[in-house]
Formats: C-alpha cells, sequence, structure tokens
C-alpha cells in the first residue's frame, strides 16, 4: 500500500514537472515574439487578424508599400472590403481576397491556411497586435505541418497604444493560446470546427469567465 502511495506520489510530481517545463517554454515562446518582429522583405501574401483598427491600417499601408501581391483581412467580404479601400486608398497593385467571417482565432488561422495551400503561396507576412501575434505565429505553423511546400512566416507585431490594458491582454494571451490549441487538435482529429458544438461552446464560455481577465 506504501509502495503504491510513494509510486503515485512520484508520478504526480513528474507530471507538475512536465507542465510546469511545458509552461516556462511556453512564456519563453511568448516573450521572445512580444519583444521582437521580422525583418520584413518581399511576400506573397499580407495577412490581417481581425481586432483592433490598428491592425487593418498597418496591413494595408504594408500592402501599398509593395511588400506583397495579395492581402487578405480575415473577415472581410468583398462588399467590406470595398468600404474599407475607400476609406484607406485604392490598391491598384494588390490582389485583394475577400473572405468568410469566422469565430475564434483558430478560425482566422484556418481560413488564411485554407487559402494558402489553394494557391500555394510561398511567403507570408502575418500583421495582428503584438500581444495576440505570438497565438497567430504558434497555430499557422502548427496548421502548415502538412504543407508539401515550404512557407516563410513573417510577422508584423502592432504595439498597442492603450497601456492600462497591456498587463491584462498579455496575460489573458497565455490562457487563449491553450483554448486555440485545443480548437486545432479537435478540428484536425474530427474534421470539424469545434465552435460548432454546443457543449464546447458552453465549456469555452465556462472557461473564460473563469480564467480570464
Amino acid at each position: 500500500m506504501f509502495a503504491n502511495a510513494t509510486k503515485l506520489k512520484k508520478i504526480m510530481i513528474g507530471l507538475a514537472g512536465c507542465i510546469v517545463c511545458v509552461l516556462l517554454l511556453q512564456a519563453a515562446f511568448f516573450v521572445r515574439i512580444w519583444n521582437s518582429s521580422s525583418s520584413l522583405h518581399k511576400a506573397d501574401l499580407i495577412v490581417v487578424f481581425p481586432g483592433d483598427q490598428e491592425r487593418i491600417v498597418e496591413g494595408h499601408a504594408l500592402a501599398k508599400a509593395g511588400y506583397a501581391d495579395n492581402l487578405l483581412v480575415i473577415g472581410q467580404t468583398e462588399k467590406s472590403f470595398a468600404k474599407l479601400v475607400q476609406k484607406l486608398g485604392a490598391l491598384p497593385a494588390v490582389n485583394l481576397l475577400p473572405n468568410s467571417k469566422s469565430r475564434s482565432t483558430f478560425e482566422d488561422v484556418n481560413i488564411a491556411r485554407q487559402i494558402i495551400f489553394e494557391k500555394r503561396l510561398k511567403s507570408v507576412i502575418l500583421v495582428t497586435s503584438s500581444y495576440h501575434m505570438p497565438r497567430v505565429l504558434f497555430l499557422l505553423k502548427a496548421s502548415l505541418l502538412d504543407a508539401d511546400f515550404k512557407v516563410d512566416l513573417q510577422y508584423y507585431p502592432v504595439r498597442i497604444r492603450d497601456h492600462s490594458k497591456a498587463k491584462r491582454l498579455y496575460f489573458n494571451e497565455l490562457i487563449k493560446f491553450w483554448g486555440s490549441t485545443v480548437e486545432m487538435i479537435g478540428c484536425r482529429i474530427t474534421d470539424s470546427l469545434l465552435l460548432d458544438s454546443p457543449f464546447y461552446i458552453q465549456v469555452r464560455s465556462f472557461v473564460k469567465s473563469r480564467l480570464l481577465f
């Protein structure tokens, strides 16, 4: 009996150690991406992830400067793209890629993945807020592991202006990373989007209400 208890204790300690190591690796990866950006060069595609308006402004500016021949702003239909161009300025030398609405960061990444595969785009510039970039970069890299061609991922983090929200935003990303990872794994296993499942939506809402600021 005591031998079994000792064995169980060792297993629990080992498991706790593994979890701590994983969390430390995650934190190190996040901090490295938070505090850096790619040295940008011409790419096939600029992908702007939805959220702060500054992301779209920066992505539009990169396209206007000639950094890519294709611009994808997640969630922008043909109609909303037309309004966007009217507001920020025309991009005559850039192909605008309309797409559908999404419900999560993983679904954003999945839309980008599908377009990269369809058009066989080999270099991509990711544009999103600095706090959001590690999650996006990880998910897209993982989603492209089965590609039969190499994709060069560059990243352009947009710094947040409201520093009063910074700590909350950065902390929440550490938690949201795991939710997005579960979504990605679930999608690969079931070949369907987890947000189509009412049960998953309930679990997701419960976890977010308890863990996020």
